[in-house]
């Protein structure tokens, strides 16, 4: 089963599963005036499930998060992971130098999420991948040497773990913690 995905204009095919219903799970990027409410609802999703839920969620800086992708589109991507008319995930991703070093780019995926009612299904998986490739693809398009993920959400880090390994990425470190209060 296939999926069309639209990325920048053009059609990208990927292998994706279908629904019960016969809808296919749809990836396409972030960029329409009507994403922001949708991806709002995923991003406010996301923290309140993540480590971080302790802070208290401010509209207006995701909002402007979220702006900030569609305004810079050279050095920034977002996705959008439909399910039917749903909204089932999201994924962001920047693009620039090392900061110590000049001449090569580094894309760095900020956010992968998938909705808890979808992430165990089919199409959830389907999302996840489609989310990655969109993003791997869109970095190697502009130039990448290589592209980072940090995971910090502390949401299912072994079923990360495994997708990105798929994806042929390698561990090169680790993310610690020590809360304070």
């Amino acid at each position: 089963m296939t999926t069309t995905a639209v990325d920048s204009g053009r059609l990208m095919r990927s292998a994706f599963a279908r629904s019960r219903s016969g809808e296919h799970t749809v990836v396409r990027e972030l960029g329409r005036a009507d994403d922001l409410g949708p991806i709002l609802h995923l991003v406010r999703d996301a923290h309140a499930e993540s480590r971080f839920s302790y802070i208290a969620f401010c509209e207006g800086k995701a909002r402007a998060a979220i702006q900030a992708i569609a305004d810079d589109r050279r050095l920034q991507c977002g996705f959008i992971a439909w399910q039917g008319g749903t909204p089932i995930g999201f994924s962001s991703c920047r693009l620039g130098e090392y900061f110590l070093g000049t001449g090569v780019l580094v894309a760095t995926i900020n956010n992968v999420f998938v909705a808890r009612t979808a992430r165990r299904s089919l199409n959830g998986g389907s999302a996840a991948l489609g989310l990655m490739e969109h993003m791997l693809t869109w970095a190697a398009r502009r130039g990448a040497h290589e592209i980072m993920l940090h995971t910090t959400s502390g949401i299912d880090p072994g079923r990360t773990h495994k997708l990105v390994k798929r994806l042929g990425f390698g561990v090169v470190g680790g993310s610690y913690v020590r809360r304070f209060q």
